[in-house]
């Protein structure tokens, strides 16, 4: 966990620099994000990068448009700092390093708060006017997506006692499972989790069956575009919120869980038609709970399996009551790795 003392949060100075901007094809970019206006991307969803290689002592990042909470992981040749945007519609500069040694750089921006609590318009980066950007990173070889709610997201996995949404800087989709065991096949990595959601219920108005297919967490939002490289593994945790939620309000398991899982890997599948898609389910205790939505996974799962090979059934042995900590994402990443070995041979 970064002590809050790591956050970057000061404007820089007025130096003579260079401007990068966002759309420089020295950048590579990972993750769902809004590029309707290359020039100013929106970094929405938990998990999004933004990597570039550099020379010089300095380097920084512009933001404008920031809604709601944004924290980041700045990586700069492997030493990771906290920064926090400041909620503003201007252009705010944040400068990340001021004395790095001669040579070259690598730098890893890397969203660790939920696309539900805020996002923010990237307009690029700044150097020394001596410095040079690029080559650009080389491409990973996998790319690995994943659908789920919050212990997907990584929600509150920093928290040291009880669960809360009012500070998402403990909220660290970086030591999520899905991001280690993505950083473990050094893969492309995409997220798109919701804390709360569900295929039945949520505990707020996102549904994952609305949302999935958008670029933000939105049912109103525009479509993502699904163009370019399709992930090996897609991987589907769903279904805490749908068991959890009525059981809150003293109601009924849903009857129709088995079917609304069935459609929604049947619209992933439709996108993705080769990829692998692993049918999770774990990290809280939904699945041990429950006999009622066991039946319901097992039967939903059967039932995809029987006509698609490369449908796989996964159920975590790690659990926790609250949303899981570190040390439980690091059990489900250690997990969910050793499984996805048997299927990427």
């Amino acid at each position: 966990m970064l002590n809050k003392k790591d956050f970057i949060t000061d404007n820089i100075k007025e130096r003579d620099w260079q401007i990068i901007p966002a759309d420089s094809p020295d950048l590579y970019y990972i993750g769902r994000i809004d590029d309707l206006d290359p020039k100013a991307p929106v970094l929405v969803w938990q998990g999004t990068e933004v990597r570039a290689r550099f020379t010089g002592k300095n380097i920084g990042l512009r933001f404008s448009e920031v809604l709601g909470q944004n924290f980041y992981n700045v990586i700069i040749d492997g030493q990771i700092k906290l920064l926090k945007l400041k909620e503003a519609k201007e252009i705010n500069d944040y400068l990340l390093a001021d004395t790095l040694p001669d040579g070259t750089h690598d730098l890893i921006l890397f969203k660790r708060s939920e696309a539900m609590s805020g996002h923010a318009v990237f307009q690029g980066l700044f150097l020394e006017k001596s410095a040079q950007l690029g080559p650009k990173p080389e491409p990973l070889p996998l790319r690995i997506e994943f659908y789920g709610d919050s212990i997907t997201a990584g929600a509150c996995n920093e928290d040291p006692w009880d669960d809360q949404y009012e500070d998402c800087s403990t909220h660290n989709n970086y030591l999520s499972y899905a991001a280690i065991t993505a950083r473990n096949f050094n893969a492309e990595y995409f997220n798109i989790a919701v804390s709360g959601t569900g295929l039945c219920h949520s505990w707020n108005p996102i549904m994952m069956p609305e949302i999935y297919d958008k670029i933000y967490p939105d049912s109103t939002s525009p479509k993502y575009g699904f163009s370019g490289k399709k992930p090996e593994i897609v991987l589907i945790n769903l279904g805490q919120n749908d068991q959890s939620y009525p059981v809150s309000i003293n109601k009924p398991f849903p009857r129709n869980y088995a079917e609304k899982y069935v459609e929604f890997v049947s619209k992933i599948r439709s996108l993705y038609p080769e990829s692998h898609i692993v049918c999770a389910i774990g990290g809280m205790d939904c699945y041990h709970a429950s006999a009622e939505f066991r039946a319901a996974f097992q039967q939903a799962v059967q039932k995809l399996k029987n006509t698609d090979p490369k449908i796989h059934s996964f159920v975590f042995e790690a659990y926790t009551l609250t949303h899981p900590r570190v040390d439980t994402h690091l059990k489900l990443a250690s997990e969910l790795t050793a499984f996805l070995k048997t299927i990427l041979v």
